[in-house]
């Protein structure tokens, strides 16, 4: 399932006993649609969350991912996609202490404020990490020599396009 929408989009309950994808492109994602994603009933295996910013309706915000980084949701999850995040960096650090990042295989953080502040975090559980199948970095704000320090890990990591994330505040 995938739904492009901003303050137009209204989710409601979604429930199918095969749903493995949920795709929510955003450029403000609301709580409203975050929460029905979260309340989902469904096997799911893919779940991507474009967040975007403020003045596009985001109205969430780190603690509202608290259920699904306690790793009780989505038993089945394996792709995890938190794009397009203006708490890019914040939300890497709740990853490295997240139960679910001992589940995913691949963690996709691109079109973000990501940074080497971030990047740090994430680089401190390389042994995780070292497991995935892929992460994708690209469109944020890393440096070179900390993209080299994910390309190390063994695993194929895309991270084209540096400096071109979301806008950060100068």
């Amino acid at each position: 399932f995938g739904a492009r929408g901003t303050m137009e989009l209204f989710l409601g309950v979604i429930a199918h006993q095969n749903l493995k994808t949920i795709i929510i492109q955003s450029c403000g994602l609301d709580s409203g649609n975050l929460d029905s994603v979260l309340k989902a009933k469904a096997p799911l295996e893919h779940l991507e969350l474009y967040f975007g910013m403020d003045g596009y309706g985001l109205d969430v915000n780190i603690d509202d991912l608290n259920e699904l980084l306690s790793g009780k949701l989505f038993q089945n999850l394996k792709y995890l996609g938190l794009k397009n995040c203006d708490f890019a960096n914040v939300l890497a650090v709740r990853l490295t202490q997240s139960p679910i990042i001992d589940r995913i295989s691949v963690l996709d953080m691109s079109f973000g404020t990501l940074d080497d502040e971030g990047a740090r975090a994430l680089l401190s559980i390389w042994r995780k990490l070292e497991k995935f199948e892929a992460i994708d970095i690209s469109y944020s704000f890393l440096s070179d020599s900390t993209v080299a320090q994910f390309r190390a890990l063994g695993v194929p990591v895309d991270a084209i396009a540096q400096d071109v994330g979301l806008p950060k505040d100068e």
